[in-house]
């Protein structure tokens, strides 16, 4: 039980978390509300970039990383 695997396991569980219920309760103020409630419609556009950055950070980083360890490529 090592930090980087508790680490992991909970930004996976919060992952899940954000894709079963934060996404959908974005997409729910945002389609119920429309444009009439200004401060729930700012918390839902808050909900979902951080759900956008958040389920696209981890294909980031690993893109990133092969890209680093690509063979041929010349240390700095």
């Amino acid at each position: 039980m090592s930090p980087a695997v508790i680490g992991k396991a909970l930004f996976l569980l919060m992952q899940g978390a954000g894709r079963l219920l934060l996404l959908p309760l974005c997409g729910g103020i945002l389609f119920f509300q429309g444009w009439r409630l200004d401060p729930i419609l700012q918390f839902g556009q808050f909900l979902l970039a951080f759900g956008l950055i958040a389920e696209s950070l981890p294909s980031i980083v690993s893109d990133y990383s092969k890209w680093r360890d690509r063979p041929g490529r010349t240390p700095a």
